[in-house]
């Protein structure tokens, strides 16, 4: 939530290396607590042997390679763009193509619901064949559009989607 609002966030309480590992994981710059000092009646600067251990677990994190759900979900590199209706003609998906700097458009149901994609590749490939314009061009959609286009939750880790991506067989257009 910090994220989001712009707000500094200090985390008290800090007591453990654990608790100080899930922190930096999280993105909390600021905390305190008896690992990181004692209380004391002056302030001092920042204590040699606590900088090493905040640069060691950056290090381990690093080495470790290992995501949150919450820190790097899906959710968080995608964006909000505007999904179109099965019956939108094929000649108006290639025209919303043509002004978009997108190459792939969600299609959903009345209920908002997730049904196909097309990828604008796709889409010009079916149109540019011999008779593909004056087939399609005045068709609806849901003609071209892929009805099994791999769906995720805004939450699912970009490692989890990757991998979910690459295991799936390649397979012809469907249209």
């Amino acid at each position: 939530m910090s994220k989001e609002t712009s707000m500094k966030l200090i985390a008290e309480g800090v007591e453990t290396y654990g608790e100080l590992k899930k922190l930096i994981k999280l993105g909390v710059h600021n905390a305190q607590g008896y690992l990181l000092q004692k209380p004391c009646e002056t302030i001092s600067s920042h204590l040699p042997e606590v900088c090493d251990l905040i640069l060691q677990i950056n290090k381990d994190i690093l080495n470790n390679f290992s995501f949150e759900y919450a820190y790097n979900c899906v959710g968080k590199i995608s964006k909000n763009i505007k999904s179109y209706s099965p019956e939108t003609s094929c000649k108006d998906i290639k025209t919303i193509f043509e002004n978009i700097t997108f190459d792939s458009l969600c299609i959903t149901s009345k209920a908002g619901y997730p049904v196909g994609l097309i990828m604008e590749n796709n889409l010009n490939s079916r149109l540019a064949d011999r008779y593909g314009y004056n087939l399609y061009s005045g068709r609806p959609i849901k003609l071209l559009m892929d009805i099994q286009p791999l769906t995720i939750d805004y939450y699912t880790p970009v490692s989890t989607a990757l991998t979910l991506a690459m295991q799936r067989k390649k397979r012809e257009y469907l249209g």
